[in-house]
């Protein structure tokens, strides 16, 4: 919703179903709607880049340098010999200037959002820089 200025798409796994007989359906889709504004996106946007540049997030940074995004580490109540386990993310958008893809990487288990799920971020965007 952020990278796409405010307006709210929702997920879609599959556009059609077939029944027994073959026979294909499309599946209608709530439309989008806006659900932010622009500048509050655009706002959005700047302090994600920021934890990518400045930030958290620095492993997060492909090599054309256009990522943004924010890391995240969620207690999960779970303890082995006194440590918690703990679940961490990074949720990001590429390229920051012109968004085109929403990136979620999450480890269980993990150590922080940084270490565990930016280097896989990075990964990701540089190989879509490639294609």
């Amino acid at each position: 919703t952020v990278a796409n200025n405010g307006q709210l798409n929702y997920p879609r796994l599959f556009l059609k179903t077939i029944n027994n007989e073959g026979i294909q359906s499309d599946i209608d889709f709530p439309q989008s709607k806006a659900v932010l504004s622009e500048s509050t996106c655009e706002k959005l946007l700047e302090y994600m880049t920021y934890v990518v540049t400045n930030g958290t997030g620095a492993n997060a940074q492909g090599k054309a340098k256009k990522s943004a995004g924010k890391t995240a580490t969620a207690q999960t109540g779970q303890y082995i010999l006194s440590h918690e386990y703990l679940n961490t993310w990074f949720a990001g958008v590429y390229p920051c200037d012109n968004p085109k893809y929403a990136i979620v990487v999450m480890t269980e288990k993990g150590k922080s959002g940084s270490q565990d799920c930016c280097p896989i971020f990075r990964t990701i965007v540089d190989e879509l820089e490639n294609l």
